[in-house]
């Protein structure tokens, strides 16, 4: 699984990229450790350090439009270069590959791509439900804090020990300090640990919910 091949248009991916997602195998895209996009359960991540860290900014704004202003300034760290938007676009076209191979090779247009389209308000990536390790974290997290609330313990613990086994390391921790700014990692992290809190509190009886903000999604500049 930890060997490199190309896709279609030459993109180095790891592992297999033919199957589609599998629901049986879990989430097919995976933020809560290093990022990770799989088929059938197979690992099929683009390896390129750019292609990855839009990958996972897109992620991080599923189902939501995403600018491309903002995409290149927090690829670029505010000080993106004159190619950026030729740049950004060719990544795009890269990642639309890694996501649905056959999309091209059945001749579809890349704007009505069936994950990663294009609109006047910039790029979206569909996701769907349960495919996104994110997502079903929070799902079950918020699931264990209503069980808390309403004092059934065993119930809440069952589900924040579900949510915090999604978690397998530092979230996009491969992409190193030149491929996201760092404050996303942090935002993530400290849902983790709101989590982590709550989970101890099936144990006293005390919920920590109250103090545990988790991060609702991109800041307001992300869908200007």
């Amino acid at each position: 699984m930890s060997g490199e091949a190309a896709g279609p248009d030459g993109v180095p991916v790891r592992g297999g990229a033919t199957a589609a997602a599998d629901p049986l195998c879990g989430p097919k895209y995976l933020v809560l450790g290093p990022l990770e996009l799989r088929r059938h359960g197979v690992p099929c991540t683009p390896t390129p350090r750019k292609l990855r860290a839009l990958f996972a900014l897109l992620l991080l704004h599923a189902n939501q439009p995403v600018a491309a202003e903002f995409l290149i300034d927090e690829l670029w760290g505010g000080r993106p270069p004159r190619s950026a938007p030729s740049a950004l676009q060719m990544y795009v076209s890269g990642l639309r590959l890694v996501l649905d191979p056959g999309h091209r090779l059945a001749g579809g247009d890349a704007r009505r791509h069936p994950v990663l389209r294009t609109s006047a308000a910039g790029y979206l990536l569909a996701v769907g439900p349960g495919e996104l390790d994110l997502h079903v974290f929070r799902d079950r997290a918020a699931r264990g804090r209503e069980l808390l609330a309403r004092g059934r313990r065993a119930a809440a613990g069952q589900a924040l020990r579900s949510a915090l086994a999604l978690w397998r390391g530092r979230p996009l921790g491969d992409l190193g300090r030149s491929g996201l700014p760092p404050y996303y990692a942090q935002r993530l992290t400290e849902e983790r640990l709101a989590a982590q809190r709550d989970l101890r509190a099936t144990l006293s009886g005390a919920s920590s919910s109250a103090s545990a903000a988790a991060w609702a999604g991109p800041p307001e500049s992300a869908g200007a």
